[in-house]
This record gives structure tokens, sequence and C-alpha cells, in this order.
């Protein structure tokens, strides 16, 4: 069998937000808290981790503090959200945490190397999934955990539903696997991980919910802003998912729906956490 050339998935891939200025601004509400809840237990101080995906680096900075003094790190293919990250960790005075452009194809860090790895919104904008926690399984101490999480768009509920908003998951599927994705990816978790050889500890599911008029209007002008942006745009128009008018009635149906006074969404998203097999070292 050839070897795997560990960048190939990265050349047949384009990541749906790459060029974004909305969906940035709403990864800085992330929080380790909320987002990385499923995996907190399974932390504990001293660890050194990995954050596949961090982006802006609100949810790797929540770790490095349960990890504290031992080290976090988060690694993204966006240098302008890992700049961001960087200003946010000096900020907050946090010193044990690092953040590294890189693909998670190809980490570049050495066989088991860290104690956890975690990686929240990912899976689903990959090609190769599998190749993806081969890498994170590599470098994972004997004994050491992955949490991911991800959505699967079926799943999500919106109140009032409109005809538009069928037809964005619809685009959202479509653009996901054009780009090379999978927006289902959520339900595919337990066998991703045995098929990689993790041991599955739990596999879970919880959906974030927005219901207060805040929240509303926030979620709505997000999926507003995305509809509109030009890269979203072109992206849709030129595989004729749809056209340019419907790009703007779908913008201008989620902005109404943002004050709609009995509006309410319920994002769907399904968790797991592994272990690499083999005991941890007591050295």
């Amino acid at each position: 069998m050839p070897e795997r050339d560990p960048l190939a998935a990265d050349r047949r891939e384009t990541y749906l937000h790459h060029e974004s200025e909305t969906a940035p601004q709403h990864f800085t509400t992330r929080t380790a808290d909320r987002q990385a809840a499923f995996f907190l237990p399974h932390l504990r101080p001293r660890m050194r981790l990995l954050d596949c995906g961090c982006g802006p680096g609100t949810i790797t900075l929540g770790l490095a503090e349960v990890v504290a003094p031992g080290e976090a790190v988060g690694i993204d293919i966006i240098e302008g959200q890992l700049a961001q990250a960087r200003q946010e960790a000096s900020s907050r005075g946090l010193t044990n945490a690092r953040f590294k452009a890189a693909s998670v194809y190809a980490l570049p860090f050495d066989d088991e190397s860290f104690d956890a790895v975690f990686s929240n919104a990912v899976l689903g904008h990959l090609g190769d999934p599998a190749a993806a926690l081969a890498e994170m399984k590599r470098v994972l101490r004997p004994g050491g955990v992955v949490g991911i999480r991800n959505i699967d768009i079926d799943g999500q509920i919106y109140v009032p539903e409109t005809t538009l908003q069928r037809k964005f998951r619809d685009l959202y599927k479509q653009m996901l696997a054009v780009n090379g994705g999978n927006a289902q990816i959520g339900r595919h978790h337990k066998a991703l991980l045995r098929e990689t050889g993790f041991d599955v500890v739990r596999a879970s599911a919880m959906y974030e919910v927005y219901s207060s008029v805040e929240a509303v209007r926030h979620w709505g002008m997000v999926i507003s802003g995305l509809w509109a942006e030009a890269s979203v745009v072109e992206l849709v128009t030129r595989n004729e998912f749809a056209s340019h008018a419907e790009m703007q009635a779908l913008s201008q149906d989620w902005r109404d729906w943002s004050e709609h006074p009995d509006a309410f969404f319920a994002d769907a998203w399904f968790e797991a956490v592994g272990r690499r097999p083999g005991h941890a070292s007591t050295a």
C-alpha cells in the first residue's frame, strides 16, 4: 500500500470560513466551560494538551487554566485568528498557552508528546477526518484522551421555521460537501474513533440553545452576515446551488427571523471521548 500523503486532503479542501469576517466574531463567544464541558472531567493539572483548530483561542485558554501548570497548545491554519489568540492570552496573563500555525493532517509534534487532544467544529470540514484522528492519536501518549465535538445539521431546530431556512440547511450541506467536508459528521463519532484505533470512552449529544432576545438576534445576524459574504455567495452561485437573488433573500430572511418575538434556535452538537490504548507513563 502506498504511503499516505498527510497534506493531500489539504489540497482538495477549502475551509468554508477561511475568508469570513462574520464567523470568527462568533467563535470568540465559545468557552471551555460550554464547548468543552464534556471533556473537562478527563483533564487534570500538569497535563500537556493540544487543541486542534483553536481559532481565536477562547476555548484553548479555558483549557489552559484547567491543566495549569501544564501546557495548552493551540493550532490553526488561519494566522489572523492565531494572532488574536496570542493577544487574548497576553491580556489574561496566561503563560502556559501557546499557538502555532499547523495542519491537523501533519501535526508538527513528536510522537506521544501530549496527554490530551481536543477538537471542536473541525472534523466536519475535513475530507479525511480519519487521517486527522490518526495524527491526533500519534501525538497522544498511551492512555491519553481525545475529545471531539461537531454538529449534525439535520438536528437543528428553528422556530419559526421558514422555507428559506430549510433551504439554508440544504445549502450548508452542499457547501461543506463541495469543499470536502460533511455537515452530518457528528453522528459518525463513535465509528471514527473506533476505526482509528481509539477505545470509545463516551459518546453524547447536546443542544446549544439561543432563546433570549439578545441570543436570537446574535445568531440571526451571524447567519445573515454569512450568506452576504462575497466568498460564500461566489461558492454557492459558481456551483449553481442558488442564485444571487436567492442568497439575498436568505440573508434578509435571517434578519427578519432575528427580530421575531417567538424566535428560538437549538443547535445539535455531538461529542465523544476516546482513549489511546495502553497505560500512561508513571515517570
